[in-house]
């Protein structure tokens, strides 16, 4: 069951659900598990670089896994649920994105259909001109939107499977709904552009980072090279203002929840970029930001706020709603699973599902499971263990990432490492572990599961004559 997200910082994040208990005698398959995305080689590599990180298993963990967004029937999320056509944000429908890729690497056509019913949301009140009449947010608001739902759409249009989910008719809005984002693009060029990279409010970094997927991302769902070519002004002009130490400005100062955001279309923008001469100097400044934003996460996966700008203590900034900002956990966790992936460090990866753990626990109703290890059966007779016959053990609440190995009583019998909420076995994509008991001695033997990093559990297996 999916519900409303809550908003806990400046954006409000996709909503989580509950993981499933594990329980003893039970080896479900996870029902959230990914289905396959196959990447057509024929694709141009900026392309499948692009798709090969969209789609991969950390990205996939941190982004949809578990995320749900729950608008209104007709797609109106957030203050455009009760919002009038002459004072709503186009920026608020870009949630779309969360359950429109959700649906695709689920494979589930009712999620499908919700994200792509909160981009209509939006698209319907298009003008002919790539407006959005009654929009508050000028040239932000559209390039919020198209930064989210240009990747969205690259997604979807290169789905192999997209055909026969969608349908003819389902492809002609498909291709209605492209056009609009075209269209929407090139009005905020031609209307805003009035000098080289125009942006409602400079000395925030990562509104360059934003309008440059924007405008790349759609220029390559389209073939528009213009677009593409103004994006990298953007993006140039953002690295520009990124600092030796790896901040990314915002209001002259740093904020660690608005710097992941950046971070968030540089990851994306840059894959884009595989193959251009901006790769190279643009990697280096995400790689910059990146550990930067790193040094800010605790041990435990949370956000140091110390001195942030915009959503530090002391409310500096607030929401459209009057609440006052926070930290990002959500957009945090995706810049760091992000450059996981690309930079290929495990070191990262893991840190961002210690954030998303945190983001985890601050959402209404997400419990995790108990502390457990589990060995199903508990007992065996000394003939059963003769044929062979073997047992499984699965284990929560170690961390993220965490490799494992398990002993029977003092002799090592299985390894694995945990998923990314520090389990392996029962409702865990993580297969439990495996093993014949290694003698047939009657007797009550200690099954023993110790993680690197320190967490340590046990329980009990007997063997019976």
């Amino acid at each position: 069951m999916s519900r409303r997200c809550i908003p806990l910082a400046l954006l409000c994040c996709a909503s989580l659900l509950a993981m499933p208990r594990t329980q003893a005698g039970v080896w479900a398959a996870d029902s959230h598990a990914e289905q396959p995305y196959p990447i057509a080689p024929s694709l141009p590599a900026n392309i499948r670089d692009f798709l090969s990180t969209e789609v991969s298993g950390p990205v996939f963990n941190v982004e949809h896994h578990y995320g749900r967004i729950a608008p209104a029937s007709n797609g109106a999320y957030l203050d455009n649920v009760k919002a009038s056509r002459h004072r709503w944000f186009i920026e608020d429908q870009r949630y779309g994105g969360v359950d429109l890729i959700g649906g695709i690497l689920h494979r589930d056509r009712s999620l499908l259909n919700t994200g792509i019913r909160m981009f209509d949301f939006g698209l319907d009140r298009e003008a002919r001109d790539g407006s959005f009449p009654g929009s508050l947010g000028l040239f932000h608001g559209p390039a919020m939107f198209l930064a989210d739902a240009g990747p969205a759409f690259i997604l979807l249009k290169n789905w192999r499977a997209a055909k026969s989910f969608l349908g003819p008719r389902g492809l002609r809005h498909l291709n209605w709904e492209i056009g609009r984002l075209h269209d929407a693009s090139r009005h905020l060029v031609h209307a805003w552009y009035h000098r080289s990279g125009h942006i409602d409010d400079g000395s925030k970094e990562d509104r360059f980072f934003e309008a440059a997927i924007a405008l790349g991302s759609v220029g390559y769902l389209v073939g528009d090279h213009s677009l593409v070519q103004k994006s990298e002004v953007y993006a140039r002009e953002g690295m520009r203002m990124t600092r030796s130490n790896g901040v990314m400005p915002e209001n002259h100062g740093h904020d660690s929840s608005y710097q992941a955001l950046g971070l968030v279309y540089a990851t994306r923008y840059l894959q884009l970029m595989t193959g251009q001469k901006l790769f190279a100097p643009l990697r280096r400044d995400v790689a910059l930001g990146e550990r930067w934003l790193l040094s800010r996460v605790r041990r435990d996966g949370s956000v140091d706020r110390a001195g942030d700008d915009r959503t530090g203590p002391g409310c500096p900034e607030h929401t459209n709603a009057g609440a006052c900002k926070s930290v990002n956990y959500q957009a945090v966790a995706s810049a760091l699973v992000r450059w996981g992936v690309i930079d290929k460090s495990r070191t990262y990866e893991r840190r961002a599902y210690l954030v998303w753990l945190q983001n985890w626990r601050r959402q209404p109703g997400d419990a995790l499971p108990k502390p457990s290890l589990v060995i199903n059966p508990t007992h065996r007779t000394s003939k059963q263990v003769g044929y062979g016959w073997p047992v499984w053990v699965s284990g929560t609440r170690y961390l993220p990432l965490e490799p494992i190995r398990v002993y029977f009583n003092h002799r090592l019998v299985g390894k694995t490492v945990t998923d990314q909420i520090g389990s392996f076995g029962g409702h865990s994509p993580v297969s439990p572990v495996s093993f014949t008991p290694p003698t047939q001695r009657p007797g009550v033997y200690t099954i023993t599961a110790k993680g690197t990093y320190g967490v340590v559990r046990r329980t009990k297996f007997t063997i019976t004559s």
